[in-house]
């Protein structure tokens, strides 16, 4: 049953007459199932990344505030271990690709070069983070694109552990209510060459 939820949810075309019309903006849905039943061993942690990997599918750019944040609390909370083979290992690489570990590196990239820290990338997320909390409190139009992320800088002073990681939802809310939505079809027709 949530299967077909999931498939009725992702195709407009497949939604039963007695759903009616969306009641939520712009008619757009991503659905992310996650089986509990199945899934042992599944914890906030999983569901957090199987969230941000559905986003990365679909989405297919960095969500800077999100991705700088989760990317130091995997580097504190595993240590020496690539997302890039957590997600191989368990599967999820398969199931969402391979966009979530690129799209981290490049929120880390924008990040260092809206703080002109040339070469700053890589496994120094430290490095970054540390001077973008500086910057997001006493310096905001240097990161324009992340100062409106009311709570970033406290999420990424604080210790990443699994109580910050429960606050890390609120960033992920904030970037999609950023991204832009689709143009609705123009009713106009273009005009006709001279």
């Amino acid at each position: 049953m949530s299967r077909k939820l999931e498939a009725t949810l992702a195709d407009a075309g497949q939604r039963p007459a007695q759903w009616g019309e969306p009641g939520w903006p712009d008619g757009r849905i991503l659905p992310v199932r996650i089986d509990l039943a199945r899934s042992a061993g599944t914890d906030f942690e999983q569901l957090v990344l199987t969230i941000r990997l559905a986003l990365a599918a679909r989405v297919g750019r960095p969500l800077p505030a999100f991705d700088l944040a989760l990317r130091r609390y995997w580097e504190t909370n595993h240590p020496g271990e690539p997302i890039e083979e957590y997600l191989r290992r368990g599967g999820l690489a398969a199931r969402f690709g391979q966009a979530l570990p690129e799209q981290m590196q490049s929120a880390l990239g924008e990040a260092a070069s809206m703080l002109t820290l040339p070469g700053m990338v890589g496994p120094v997320v430290g490095q970054v983070t540390g001077a973008l909390v500086p910057a997001l409190r006493e310096r905001p139009q240097t990161v324009r694109a992340l100062a409106g992320c009311v709570r970033l800088a406290d999420l990424l002073e604080a210790e990443p552990d699994l109580d910050a990681l429960s606050y890390y939802p609120h960033l992920l809310a904030w970037e999609i209510a950023r991204l832009p939505t689709p143009c609705a079809p123009s009713s106009t027709t273009p005009a006709s060459p001279p």
